[in-house]
């Protein structure tokens, strides 16, 4: 949807001007419509679908139980406004073939693929309880190398059976690795397979189009960043910064946006990890930096080198597990499926599919020269987005010792022109983040994590004159911008180290080395404003702050009306501490915004004072107190939602306030600055970054 900043008419399609007086057209953030849910019912007269365990860009994944036989699956449906592209359908097919290529046991395993009458494109695989290792290393922090090993052992045994197939896996990273405990011991799996690549001389055409560079900032090698073709040694890379972060605690890169990530990829050595952690020993230390050398040459030649390499470094505290080797190829409807209760035994009656079957055998040559182009992981954390970076031969040599400035101008211009002049492809219903475009290309432009949110008008407050949190009301916002996430105790501790500035709260009482990423707490009001005006920004006013929160939708949660333990950070969750910033990839709103229902309350700008028109009256000790707004982990699903009041006096802390920051839009995207040709551009790679993330 785009607007025009003039006469404020709304247009769909490819339409950049207005119609009527010339001016330019911005995109607006819009909720993303609803996606229709399949629990409780039974997809293509097998499957019984019990519930949602996430969702992607591609589709939506399912916990479900084929009926015949009584086991519990896992069910991947694209969603039904994609499966009307049959190019997209391929791609889904193939994420399903390269992903039932590897034949190891600690590789998710696919049982079946198909199409219901109905339409719902959809392939079913092995169904793992466990937790994700990203969750393992936020709840525990950097793991021992004693622990550390046996999981790297199974992560390069799958990555190893992958790439002897010709597979590379292009999206390694904590969130697609599954830990699942077994009489004691740690059973591993490898996940979405959905961007990987097939590697082949042949010059059949490719689903995705070459120079693209696809796969999580945090995690992408540089050849991966620069375009280059990809070997081996791209997924070697990966699990150097999976290692890292498993034995520090850390990503060796960070930055306010993917493009500052990715520039540090390209040109920054890592930091030491004994730094971050000095209980690495000194050899384990030179494995790590070696596996992340900008180099793929210097870097250990295949995932069983790179285990070899650190098991030699760990010395004793290697310990024996599961076989690295890769398993034999065999046909698919033989291979053993994996017991979803106990993965180290075959089920009674496996799962088998001739379909899936003949895809296998039958497109053998085609697959191996075709790229899976899907980008979707079905439980994306915010703090870990796809990037898709549209780059050509002639970039990729200069982007290597490029400042940020020029890549990030080279990338405005690749994703704005295709080599064959195809343009953007516009057609279909807006994915699920489509709502995301606009601010995610001004925050790609501009840095600062913040988000542009289109003003507009809205019921602010819930119930009637004798409530609390009443009367509702009309409200109207002007657009402005609002941090992606809260404020962080690295944030903080930066402005206070460079400033000098005293605050009056106790902050430092609850930070520790490691706490850099999560929420600030104990600041007070004077300090949320000392440190937005030195950002050159403010607190948001409590109308701004509760419209980042529910749009033009009265629903008292930022994902909708029901609530859902799992959602959010808040008292429901069992979790009783805040956690990192962001961590939550259900607790977003339309415009996305992250953690405004759990983790920690945030300061707002305005005084307390009571809505217009209601019959309580505002006692004395409060008429000096500044509004507080969301939930927080020690609050329940009663007081997080969206619409509730609290107030504290500005000059009080609390373990349990955090902020974030805002500031007014003026006329930054209603009337840019830039050429007509560069206004165009920044409108296709909005679209470009919707229709791909």
């Amino acid at each position: 949807m785009k607007r025009c900043p003039k006469c404020n008419k709304e247009f769909k399609g490819r339409r950049v001007k207005c119609p009527d007086d010339g001016e330019q057209l911005v995109l607006i953030a819009e909720p993303a419509a609803p996606i229709e849910s399949l629990v409780g019912a039974t997809l293509d007269n097998k499957y019984r679908v019990e519930k949602v365990l996430g969702r992607g860009g591609m589709g939506t994944v399912y916990k479900a139980t084929h009926t015949a036989i009584g086991q519990t699956v896992a069910i991947k449906v694209m969603h039904p406004h994609l499966a009307a592209d049959r190019t997209a359908v391929k791609r889904f097919e193939r994420e399903a073939r390269a992903a039932a290529r590897i034949r190891h046991p600690n590789a998710i395993f696919i049982y079946d693929f198909g199409e219901t009458p109905a339409g719902l494109v959809y392939f079913v695989m092995e169904y793992v309880p466990g937790k994700t290792l990203s969750e393992i290393i936020f709840e525990q922090g950097p793991l021992p190398i004693s622990r550390a090993l046996p999981i790297m052992r199974q992560v390069c045994g799958a990555i190893h059976s992958a790439h002897s197939k010709g597979i590379i896996h292009r999206d390694l990273k904590p969130d697609n690795i599954i830990i699942d405990r077994e009489t004691g011991q740690e059973i591993v799996k490898v996940l979405d397979f959905g961007i990987a690549k097939v590697i082949d001389d042949s010059n059949i055409t490719h689903l995705t189009k070459t120079g693209i560079a696809i796969g999580t900032p945090d995690y992408m090698s540089p050849e991966q960043i620069e375009g280059l073709d990809l070997d081996p040694r791209s997924d070697i890379y990966s699990l150097g910064v999976i290692l890292f972060r498993m034995l520090t605690g850390h990503l060796p890169f960070t930055g306010p946006t993917p493009v500052a990530v990715v520039v540090k990829h390209l040109n920054e050595p890592p930091p030491r990890p004994r730094q971050l952690n000095p209980a690495i020993s000194p050899e384990v230390e030179e494995v790590m930096l070696r596996v992340l050398a900008k180099k793929r040459e210097e870097r250990p030649q295949s995932a069983m080198e790179l285990y070899e390499q650190l098991e030699r470094a760990a010395g004793p505290l290697a310990e024996s597990g599961v076989e690295i080797a890769a398993t034999k190829n065999e046909p698919l409807g033989a291979a053993p499926a994996i017991n979803l209760e106990s993965p180290r035994k075959t089920p009674e009656t496996p799962i088998t599919n001739s379909t899936l079957y003949q895809l296998e055998q039958s497109n053998t040559a085609q697959m191996k020269a075709e790229e899976v182009a899907q980008a979707a992981t079905a439980d994306q954390k915010p703090d870990e987005k796809a990037a898709f970076l549209r780059w050509d031969s002639g970039i990729k040599r200069f982007a290597a010792a490029a400042a940020s400035l020029a890549i990030i101008s080279a990338l405005i211009y690749f994703i704005a022109f295709t080599d064959s002049g195809e343009g953007i492809n516009y057609s279909g219903p807006p994915s699920p983040i489509s709502q995301l475009a606009a601010q995610k290309a001004a925050d790609l432009l501009s840095g600062g994590g913040m988000i542009f949110v289109t003003g507009g008008k809205f019921t602010m407050g819930y119930g009637g004159a004798s409530d609390l949190d009443g009367p509702s009301h009309r409200e109207e916002v002007d657009s402005f911008y609002i941090d992606e996430k809260e404020v962080t105790f690295g944030e903080f501790k930066e402005f206070v180290e460079r400033t000098g500035y005293r605050s009056e709260g106790d902050w430092n009482r609850y930070y520790s080395a490691g706490k850099e990423q999560y929420p600030v707490v104990g600041v007070t009001w004077n300090d949320a404003s000392a440190y937005a005006r030195d950002q050159g920004k403010r607190l948001p006013s409590e109308k701004e702050w509760e419209y980042a929160a529910r749009g033009n939708k009265e629903v008292d949660y930022v994902w909708g009306r029901e609530w859902n333990s799992n959602f959010a950070n808040t008292k429901e969750a069992g979790v009783g501490r805040a956690e990192l910033v962001g961590s939550r990839a259900k607790d977003i709103s339309w415009c996305g915004a992250l953690d405004m229902t759990g983790n920690v309350q945030e300061w707002i700008a305005d005084r307390y004072a009571l809505y217009p028109n209601s019959d309580l009256q505002l006692k004395s000790e409060a008429a000096n107190n500044r509004v507080v707004r969301g939930g927080c982990f020690n609050l329940d699903k009663t007081l997080s939602k969206t619409y509730i009041r609290f107030h504290a006096p500005p000059n009080k802390p609390d373990p349990c306030v955090g902020f974030r920051c805002a500031k007014d839009a003026g006329n930054s995207l209603s009337q840019p600055s830039r050429s007509e040709p560069a206004r165009l551009i920044f409108l296709w790679m909005s679209e470009v970054l919707v229709r791909n993330r």
